[in-house]
């Protein structure tokens, strides 16, 4: 089911309890509006047990025109090394 969250700041879901080892999967789906595209925007998912962090998973939300300058910053790093 889609929640909507704020778009600053930490958002606290329900705990939800997995079995141990578990392989649950799991989905994020997120709508950026138009307007707000050009900005660019991180999502961290943690695993807490008690208050300890034992887990995490983080996205970097960038547009379409930052993520081709990244990527053409990569290749060129990486061309620059095999010479």
């Amino acid at each position: 089911s889609a929640v909507a969250i704020k778009n600053f700041g930490t958002h606290l879901f329900e705990p939800i309890e997995l079995e141990a080892k578990s392989k649950t999967k799991l989905r994020l789906l997120v709508n950026i509006p138009e307007k707000f595209r050009s900005q660019e925007y991180e999502i961290a998912v943690r695993q807490l047990w008690g208050k300890q962090e034992v887990g995490r998973i983080t996205w970097r939300l960038v547009s379409k025109e930052r993520k081709k300058d990244i990527e053409n910053k990569i290749r060129n790093k990486n061309n620059e090394e095999k010479i």
